[in-house]
């Protein structure tokens, strides 16, 4: 393996087994300044996919919920809409979404989170709002995000890094579609509808899309048994160099709406499930 270190000297390392494991953007950069590697039909940089997260803010004027305490990990989360017997398309859409309450909200954060429409975001009304955060909470949306080969990585033709090499950076090419607004629609409604349900005098939705190198980006060599429709094999073998190099966390057929788990290990349980067949889908 050659490759060029930060003082821009060529280094030369042997090995039986390369593991490119650099995270999404970097490891797909990496192949494709390696001359393409795994591109041998046209799969590199595709099926790019990101945590497609939405909110929806609620407003308890008599409740304390003291959000800033425990790690955000600590959440509480509803699964009734990703459960094998919730039926998606028959409202409209194909995949689910589990709902979180997060913890750890520290109050610096606040000055990043949506107001609601009739508050204007400065001045007078924006610190009166600030003021209520500890009577604020907000259910966090993590659905499923689906393989599409509109979206994708690749070098940019004009913006380069500064290593003064020369090396182009990566351009993520992604967006929402159809399918994922439909589902967010619905999710924000039964996120409304729970608050509501909870006592909440106001509530409102946050932005969507917001996940896009927010560490949980996937895609970019996708595992498969058919080199024509993937980079990497089900060991993880990039297929047209087979042997010594692998890859590692970019190869997940869609993006599940539980986080993916950091030992490669756990993500061949939700890539084999998505790959199951599933007649209410």
């Amino acid at each position: 393996m050659e490759y060029v270190d930060p003082l821009g000297v060529v280094r030369t390392d042997h090995a039986r087994t390369v593991i490119v494991a650099s995270y999404t953007f970097e490891t797909v950069r990496l192949l494709l300044l390696s001359g393409g590697l795994g591109n041998a039909t046209g799969q590199l940089g595709k099926h790019f996919m990101v945590k497609q997260w939405g909110d929806v803010y609620a407003h308890f004027p008599d409740t304390v919920f003291n959000a800033h305490t425990g790690p955000a990990a600590q959440m509480v989360t509803l699964d009734d809409f990703n459960a094998a017997d919730f039926d998606c398309v028959a409202n409209g859409f194909v995949g689910g979404a589990s709902l979180n309450v997060e913890n750890q909200q520290l109050p610096l954060q606040i000055a990043r989170d949506p107001v609601p429409p009739d508050v204007a975001a400065w001045r007078r009304p924006y610190q009166e709002h600030l003021r209520r955060w500890p009577h604020i909470m907000a259910v966090r949306i993590q659905p499923d995000s689906l393989s599409y080969t509109t979206d994708h990585l690749d070098l940019d033709p004009r913006y380069r890094d500064r290593s003064g090499l020369g090396i182009p950076v990566l351009r993520v090419t992604t967006d929402m579609r159809p399918n994922e607004h439909r589902l967010q629609d619905h999710m924000q409604q039964q996120c409304t509808r729970i608050l509501e349900r909870m006592g909440a005098v106001q509530t409102w939705n946050g932005p969507r899309f917001r996940g896009v190198a927010s560490s949980h980006d996937l895609g970019g060599a996708r595992m498969g048994d058919d080199p024509r429709s993937s980079v990497v094999s089900r060991d993880l073998q990039v297929h047209d160099t087979p042997g010594p190099v692998r890859v590692q966390r970019r190869h997940l057929p869609h993006l599940h709406r539980d986080q993916p788990a950091p030992d490669p290990h756990g993500h061949h349980r939700p890539s084999h499930r998505a790959a199951d067949p599933r007649p209410s889908r």
